[in-house]
This record gives C-alpha cells, structure tokens and sequence, in this order.
C-alpha cells in the first residue's frame, strides 16, 4: 500500500517546485485567464460570425499559452 502511494507524493512535491518555479508567471496566467474569460462572453453577445472568429482566436491563444507554459516547465527542470 505504501508503493502505491509514493509516486503520488513524488508527483505532488515536484509539481509543488514547478509552481514555485512559476510564481512569477502567476499574475501573468491569472491575466489571461481573465483575457479568456472576457473575449468568450464579448463572443456570446455578438453575432455568430465573429463568436466564430473570437473562439478561433482564444483556443490559438490557449494552445500558444499552454506550449509556453510546458516550455518554461520542460527549462526549469534541468
């Protein structure tokens, strides 16, 4: 039982390092967090065309935000 556990408290701790890593980078995903948040409800209100483009630009910007995020993750662990 204890086996089992042990990985789990691995992932938990490096997980911890990586986020005190990205301290720094927190006000910035909290930023675009509230970005994101914004540009889907200003796409509900206008017509279908544009909450078409809208969606298109906020999932391109989720993709690129999440490569940086794994990149920065991928450099702090050497």
């Amino acid at each position: 039982m204890r086996g089992e556990c042990q990985p789990v408290l691995v992932v938990a701790a490096s997980r911890e390092t990586a986020m005190s890593k990205l301290h720094s980078c927190s006000s910035l995903s909290s930023l675009f967090e509230r970005f994101h948040r914004k540009t889907t409800r200003i796409s509900d209100a206008i017509g279908p065309p544009m909450t078409r483009a809208c969606h298109r630009l906020s999932e391109s910007l989720a993709s690129a935000w999440s490569a940086v995020r794994s990149g920065t993750s991928h450099t702090h662990r050497h």
